[in-house]
């Protein structure tokens, strides 16, 4: 919404109506007569009601419009910019997602993987001031996203991850060890990592417990969540390069693994054994790891008379290019 520093400018606007009506339809408007040659029909100097003549009405309406940001230049229009300025940084987060074959299991709708996309899509919409990034693991694990306040390029990095691009086994502990290294260049207070997996630990270079004592070393708390049914789940999946059409089966994850993690790195452990769970889990998350915003608002007068004198001088450039030098009309 625009405001003037100077309203009383805008009482000039009063005048627009007066000068159409005082130089197009006022009869006693004077004896000066402005024709072109292009209009001379040897009879009448009145152009025929057509495409010059819709063009002649158009450069008058520039002209008349240019006029119109005139006056609203002059009267000095601005709009206020308010910016939220944080005078603290907030939480150091990344995401560790499992994304093994098992994660395609169907006891959550439509599978373990989407449903878990879902949810850490909706956690991020309510996150502010915190920097939230993605590691994805299955046989290896690699950084997706760097901690960023760029959420829209965080949620399409998630919309676009697909199962079995790192492999068929699952890397816990070399997932947990990516996301600590890259924690540890971050500046916040408080770093922390969330595990999502449905699968036992049988690939990677580093154990899950060496993982999780290197992130209690640097300051880093890890929250680990299984997700999925504790017993027996057999689906039919679709492999991802060959198309081939295979039977598989998952019998649950390490619990007690999960557990001895979190503990280790002063986190705490979350069973999602449905979808409603996993919601619950996400939002006491998101109460635990919640820090004081405090900030500032910077409010800023963005003024606009220079675009407006601009584009009014540049319309009523028109108009008299158009009728000097186009309709060469004289006086």
């Amino acid at each position: 919404m625009w405001t003037f520093d100077a309203p009383f400018g805008l009482l000039l606007l009063v005048f627009v109506p007066m000068g159409i009506f005082f130089v197009h339809f006022w009869s006693l408007r004077g004896n000066i007569i402005n024709f072109s040659f292009n209009y001379w029909k040897k009879d009448s100097f009145e152009p025929h009601f057509g495409i010059v003549k819709i063009i002649w009405i158009v450069l008058w309406v520039f002209f008349w419009t240019g006029f119109v940001f005139f006056i609203l230049a002059f009267s000095k229009p601005y709009s206020v910019v308010k910016e939220k300025i944080f005078l603290g940084s907030g939480v150091d987060m990344i995401f560790v997602l499992d994304e093994s074959p098992s994660m395609t299991a169907p006891d959550f709708e439509p599978n373990r993987f989407q449903a878990a996309k879902a949810v850490l899509r909706n956690f991020i919409n309510r996150r502010v001031n915190d920097r939230i990034g993605l590691v994805t693991f299955s046989s290896d694990a690699v950084l997706r996203v760097p901690p960023t306040l760029d959420y829209q390029t965080l949620l399409n990095a998630i919309n676009h991850l697909k199962i079995m691009e790192l492999g068929e086994g699952t890397a816990i502990g070399m997932g947990i060890g990516v996301a600590s290294v890259h924690l540890n260049r971050m500046t916040a207070v408080d770093k922390v990592i969330v595990v999502l997996t449905d699968g036992i630990n049988n690939e990677g270079e580093v154990s899950p417990l060496e993982a999780a004592e290197l992130a209690e070393k640097l300051g880093i708390r890890v929250y680990t969540i299984g997700i999925g049914r504790q017993s027996m789940v057999s689906w039919e999946l679709a492999d991802p390069e060959s198309g081939v059409i295979r039977n598989m089966s998952s019998q649950g994850f390490d619990e007690k693994l999960l557990m001895r993690v979190a503990n280790m790195a002063n986190g705490e452990y979350f069973y999602a054994g449905n979808p409603q769970s996993l919601n619950y889990i996400f939002d006491k998350i998101d109460s635990l790891e919640k820090t004081e915003k405090r900030f500032r608002v910077h409010v800023e007068k963005r003024y606009h008379y220079q675009l407006l004198t601009l584009f009014g001088f540049l319309l009523v450039l028109l108009h008299f290019v158009f009728r000097k030098w186009i309709f060469r009309e004289v006086f």
